[in-house]
């Protein structure tokens, strides 16, 4: 998304930024419509409209961003076991060496 600055060239603005405007342009549209159509009388109106202007907002938010996101654990793919591992992993299966107490 190019920023028009009346020079030569386009300054980029950056993923983060770009992120930071569309929650900040959605949620105040979403915030301003809700409070004219409050102040107008039709609050049941204002309340759709910021509902839908901020789960609008959320959608976009995924779709541009969220779905790049890899949301697993570790797949364990990787770590090959060595035998002394693999012969202690009957003795504490719930241990992980992490926690001081076991669950």
């Amino acid at each position: 998304m190019p920023i028009p600055s009346g020079a030569d060239h386009d300054v980029e603005l950056p993923g983060w930024a770009r992120l930071l405007v569309v929650l900040a342009v959605g949620v105040a549209i979403s915030g301003l419509a809700d409070f004219a159509l409050s102040s107008a009388g039709y609050a049941t109106l204002g309340t759709f409209a910021w509902a839908v202007g901020y789960a609008g907002t959320v959608i976009i938010v995924w779709l541009v961003w969220g779905q790049k996101l890899e949301l697993v654990g570790d797949t364990g793919i990787g770590h090959d076991a060595t035998p002394e591992e693999n012969a202690h992993a009957d003795d504490h299966p719930a241990d992980d060496g992490d926690r001081p107490d076991s669950y």
